[in-house]
């Protein structure tokens, strides 16, 4: 099921960044930066591939998951981490 509501989110770099939150409630919140809007998730799967497609339509862009606590538990460049053209980083703590 999802849920929208409304959110934007860019960060320091100046490029977009898509943002999947924990909720205490158990649902996955996917900031949509572009769209201003946020959509809830009933898992972090379904999350994670409607982060993971905006991101890719919205290159260069950092798409970042936090747990409720909003602590990262893993931050993807796509399209290029900054000052690497073309590359791509995943946190290694996966």
């Amino acid at each position: 099921m999802m849920d929208r509501a409304p959110g934007r989110s860019h960060n320091d770099g100046g490029h977009l960044m898509v943002r999947v939150d924990l909720d205490g409630r158990g649902s996955w919140h996917v900031a949509l930066p572009q769209r201003g809007e946020h959509v809830r998730c009933a898992t972090l799967d379904e999350a994670r591939r409607l982060a993971s497609r905006y991101a890719s339509r919205e290159e260069p862009c950092e798409l970042v998951i936090r747990d409720a606590y909003h602590r990262v538990l893993e931050r993807e460049f796509v399209g290029g981490v900054p000052g690497r053209p073309g590359s791509q980083a995943k946190n290694p703590h996966r």
